[in-house]
């Protein structure tokens, strides 16, 4: 629906008390945004005129609502008329809170610990056309960008008066993304319900006597298919940012990349210092074991790792019992705990507060990087691993960027980040003992993953252990597997 400009819009918005104009901050706090915090949350995805949620939420002030419209001059007259329902109300619009934002990125703006108990979609954009039928807000994606923010059991609600986006939600999105439909009604008009409130397309449409129809769906399980399907992507994603990472100790002379067709490994050159890991072993097929005694001998031989690294790339269960046949053991079955996998989406990131005493500083000198490398030497690996010197091309390259944090001044904990496009990995996590649980690895996390996506990184990803899984997750993390390492320990001669 096309609308004018309304030039006293903006004004308006800015002045209101119940306008909020800076949604990503409230990300995952939207109960404090309400008088009541304790009531369920429910949304409206573009509330138009606002004709709907001001009835609606002046019918049920035990209920907080958030109306979402991209549009400003939409969005102001939504805000008159929330004005108008609670004219004779003391205290004024409570329980409802309007803000502007793409409908299509609503992610970005509600986060799981907002937990929506209930979602409104009326009379959306129905792209009829098959290459733009993604954006429709009823869409598979988008359902599945939703169950991020919904509270379990939570409900959906759905108006148009589109036969063909109507069917398809119906027959298609819903069910792919893991939603049982309770209720569908093919008019509205007809059934006279009682509670249904009309909006402002609906009786437009009503008087050309184009049926509405409505359904109302509750949140399920995902299904296997969609829920492997995603796990598989989103694995593909952190094992290509291992591989980068891995590659990145080559860009530096010190330590050598190698690649066999059943085998690739870093290692460090003959005189130098670094890590040492072997990755993506192909070892299956009848011959698997001989060439895996190929690859022992060289190990022996000092030529190739002792650690093996094996995650979703490969058949886990087959190669893992093959090295474990073949003289290795699993690590990870002897950790405290497992070592997962973390990623993150631009639309699920919950930046850490801002702390006074922390300063996060880009290292950009060689002096900084200096400094940045004997903190990781001695804080994450206990030995000096890199070097300030041969290194220091990594803060010259262009997909690389390193973080220092200091705690009043001093240098306690450092991150890096590497990004390829829309994938990007968080690397080099550490804080100095003395300096460990006051905030300083997640202040620098959060800087540096506000940097990563304003600079277009989609998702982000990390290995984390022990007590890091805890600090992943308050940054919005959540876990893909648990990485498995094997080690290859030689015989010892008699």
């Amino acid at each position: 629906m096309r609308i004018r400009r309304k030039k006293w819009a903006a004004n308006e918005l800015r002045e209101s008390g119940f306008v909020i104009d800076a949604p990503e901050c409230c990300r995952g706090r939207w109960a404090q945004q309400f008088a009541r915090p304790d009531q369920p949350l429910h949304v409206e995805l573009g509330c138009g005129k606002g004709g709907f949620i001001s009835r609606l939420a002046f019918l049920h002030p035990e209920v907080n609502y958030l109306a979402v419209d991209k549009i400003d001059n939409m969005l102001g007259l939504a805000k008159r008329a929330v004005e108008a329902a609670y004219a004779q109300k003391a205290g004024g619009p409570d329980n409802v809170r309007l803000t502007a934002y793409e409908v299509e990125c609503i992610g970005r703006i509600l986060a799981p610990q907002d937990r929506v108990g209930r979602l409104y979609i009326n009379f959306c954009n129905p792209w009829p056309r098959p290459r733009h039928r993604k954006h429709r807000l009823t869409h598979t994606a988008q359902l599945l960008c939703y169950r991020s923010f919904l509270a379990p059991d939570a409900e959906l609600f759905f108006k148009t008066d589109d036969d063909g986006l109507f069917d398809d939600t119906l027959s298609h999105y819903l069910p792919e993304a893991g939603f049982v439909v309770e209720e569908v009604i093919r008019d509205l008009h007809a059934a006279r319900l009682p509670e249904n409130i009309e909006t402002e397309h609906e009786r437009m449409f009503a008087k050309e006597g184009i049926p509405i129809k409505f359904l109302r769906a509750r949140l399920g399980l995902l299904p296997e298919p969609a829920a492997a399907e995603i796990a598989k992507r989103e694995a593909g994603m952190v094992i290509r940012n291992y591989y980068r990472y891995y590659r990145s100790f080559a860009l530096c002379g010190a330590v050598a990349f190698h690649e066999r067709p059943e085998l690739q490994w870093i290692m460090p050159v003959k005189g130098e210092k670094g890590p040492a890991i072997a990755f993506r072993p192909r070892l299956m097929g009848p011959d698997a074991a001989q060439r895996l005694e190929a690859l022992k001998a060289g190990i022996r031989a000092g030529e190739i790792p002792q650690r093996w690294l094996v995650v979703p790339d490969v058949p886990l269960e087959e190669t893992v019992l093959l090295l474990e046949q073949n003289g290795f053991h699993n690590l990870a079955a002897q950790a405290a705990g497992p070592e997962p996998a973390m990623l993150l989406y631009r639309e699920d990131f919950l930046p850490y507060p801002p702390c006074r005493d922390i300063e996060c500083r880009r290292v950009r000198s060689r002096e900084d990087f200096r400094v940045w490398v004997d903190t990781v030497n001695t804080a994450l690996h206990g030995w000096e691993m890199i070097d300030g010197e041969r290194y220091y091309r990594w803060v010259c390259d262009g997909h690389l960027r390193i973080y220092l944090g200091l705690i009043k001044g001093v240098p306690v904990a450092t991150a890096a980040t590497i990004q390829t496009g829309r994938e990007a990995s968080l690397e080099f996590v550490c804080t100095l003992q003395e300096y460990r649980r006051q905030g300083a690895a997640a202040s620098l996390c959060s800087a540096a993953l506000e940097e990563l996506f304003a600079n277009g990184a989609a998702a982000v990803t990390l290995s984390a252990c022990g007590g890091s899984v805890s600090l992943y997750e308050r940054l919005g993390f959540h876990r893909c597997f648990d990485n498995i390492v094997m080690q290859y320990d030689i015989p010892q001669k008699n």
